[in-house]
């Protein structure tokens, strides 16, 4: 394929469809659903054959359905953002995303008989400014860190597989000098459709301005409790009250929001539901996601997701399904409750095995592809970028990992040594 010419086109598709979701946001208060029906007949002329009839026709049905799980989510996009975000989330999600980057991931599984991810946990540094229980990433430096240059190299051949979507983690990214930098890079990587970031958020509302200058496109936010002292408890700092700044400036500034917890037995099991709760007045999501045995949070006890579902039901009677098994791009299974902005997802990778839907792999910030942390096998993509490896042996390697990806996890076998650190595999 003539690269430059793709890239041409591509600029005047985003654009031309740019002009089409101006004209439906400056009509969506009038006529919401005429505006979603407009939009689908949009995307049926940029897809074209892609999908059949009968799909753009329930897509249609969906959009106007003020229970779908899709309506909720563009409603609450256009009452609580920013007409700019509203107008770049389209884009990146609906044009960049769903259609080209969708596209090309089904004509790459075919290609290579693999099943190409979505979606590249990107780890900028090891390196991180808490102590965690259960993690211990404080403890490592930043020596080992990739260049900005071997990323930029994996990448874009990630980018050349169909791998379209990064989220920058951890250790904690935002301790990554020039991190906003490497954000306004994968933007500026033709083929990147969408790139979001997992912080502690004590340095994110310092370093906001720049990051959404840089065109980050979602953030999320570690917190497993709204206590100072339990705060402390965890991570072995003061800086509860940062943490607290870094999500309310989040949250004004437009950006689509989701808190992360680890329900913890003994620690934060008293304060579950009012976490869950901060969904009620906020268009967010909060997300429990059980401790897995892995590291050290192997001898730590965990609360199930389906336990902590039956104690959410018992407090919330009116807790539903959103729509569908999924909202997003990942694992969580969400729920919410009637009149709340937000919504409430569980990820229970112990109790709910989700691998065979997992569109995901991890990149360490050692250049190790791992394509699941409950297993010890992936590729040393920096040793062979030290080893003068060129773009097509890159390219191979990922993509053999990719192939590599084993059908279901087996945390039951205690596989990982316990004293095996979260970061050592990349968590």
């Amino acid at each position: 394929m003539n690269t430059s010419l793709d890239n041409l086109t591509h600029k005047m598709q985003r654009a031309a469809l740019g002009k089409i979701v101006d004209v439906a946001l400056s009509r969506a208060e009038q006529d919401r659903e005429k505006t979603m029906c407009q939009l689908v007949d949009a995307a049926k002329q940029f897809y074209g054959s892609g999908f059949s009839d009968e799909t753009y026709e329930n897509a249609k049905k969906v959009l106007t359905d003020p229970d779908s799980k899709w309506t909720k989510l563009i409603n609450c996009v256009l009452d609580q953002t920013d007409p700019h975000v509203a107008r770049t989330t389209a884009l990146n999600l609906g044009y960049e995303a769903f259609f080209r980057g969708t596209k090309m991931i089904r004509e790459n599984r075919v290609k290579y008989q693999c099943n190409i991810p979505w979606l590249i946990l990107f780890d900028p540094t090891s390196a991180c400014n808490m102590h965690c229980v259960g993690c211990w990433a404080g403890e490592y430096g930043h020596k080992n860190n990739l260049s900005f240059e071997d990323m930029d190299k994996i990448v874009t051949q990630g980018k050349e597989l169909g791998v379209y979507l990064y989220m920058l983690t951890g250790g904690e990214p935002l301790v990554r000098k020039n991190v906003a930098q490497l954000v306004a890079g994968l933007k500026a990587t033709p083929g990147i459709r969408r790139v979001t970031l997992t912080t502690n958020a004590v340095l994110l509302a310092e370093q906001l301005p720049a990051l959404l200058d840089a065109g980050l496109d979602s953030v999320n936010i570690s917190l497993d409790t709204l206590r100072p002292e339990v705060f402390r408890q965890i991570t072995a700092r003061d800086d509860f009250a940062a943490v607290q700044t870094g999500l309310q400036a989040a949250l004004e500034s437009g950006l689509p929001v989701k808190l992360n917890c680890v329900p913890q037995a003994g620690v934060n099991e008293g304060e579950l539901e009012q976490l869950a709760a901060l969904a009620k007045d906020n268009a967010l999501q909060v997300r429990f996601i059980e401790m897995m045995p892995i590291g050290y949070g192997a001898a730590m006890p965990c609360i199930s997701g389906p336990e902590l579902r039956a104690r959410f039901a018992n407090r919330w009677p009116e807790l539903h399904p959103v729509e569908g098994t999924t909202f997003g791009n990942g694992p969580a299974v969400y729920y919410t409750v009637p009149g709340w902005k937000g919504s409430i997802g569980f990820i229970a990778a112990v109790h709910g095995k989700f691998c065979a839907s997992c569109n995901r792999v991890r990149l360490t910030s050692q250049g190790f592809l791992r394509p699941c942390l409950a297993s010890e096998t992936g590729c040393d993509l920096r040793a062979l970028l030290r080893g003068g490896a060129d773009d097509a042996r890159l390219r191979t390697a990922i993509r053999e990992t990719i192939w590599s990806k084993p059908r279901e996890h087996h945390f039951e076998d205690r596989c990982m040594p316990a004293t095996r650190s979260m970061y050592r595999i990349g968590g």
